[in-house]
């Protein structure tokens, strides 16, 4: 029989949603939807770091780990954030349409795919 063990473990908020992880400094980015906030935890411990203040309703989550940003979807103003990580500033938003679920990378050609309850949309997300 396979076991497996628990690393760490560390309590949060009710208020979170979905996580990530961010390979550039090994961190953990949870959203706090109801908090407007993208809480920040050691991969290694998950000792909470900070959190980077965002806005009510981001809930989709995903990373640029080539640029180190990071793209947040929000299913109550149905935008696309894109966060520099480093900054922590919002560098652009892109108004997609209701309820963001699915956020997906193309890093190298720099476009998001996301997907909402009525579509399917192809963001580029940088400019080069």
């Amino acid at each position: 029989m396979v076991s497996f063990k628990i690393l760490e473990q560390n309590n949060t908020t009710s208020r979170t949603d979905r996580l990530i992880f961010s390979p550039f400094n090994s961190e953990v980015f949870v959203a706090s939807l109801l908090d407007g906030a993208i809480l920040r935890y050691d991969a290694d411990t998950l000792i909470y770091k900070g959190k980077i203040q965002t806005s009510l309703g981001d809930r989709t989550l995903t990373i640029d780990s080539q640029r180190n940003l990071l793209l947040v979807g929000n299913f109550i103003n149905n935008k696309l954030q894109v966060i520099d990580s480093n900054t922590q500033e919002s560098i652009k938003s892109f108004y997609i349409g209701p309820w963001i679920r699915t956020i997906a990378l193309d890093v190298e050609a720099g476009i998001a795919y996301v997907s909402t309850v009525r579509g399917l949309f192809s963001v580029d997300y940088i400019d080069e």
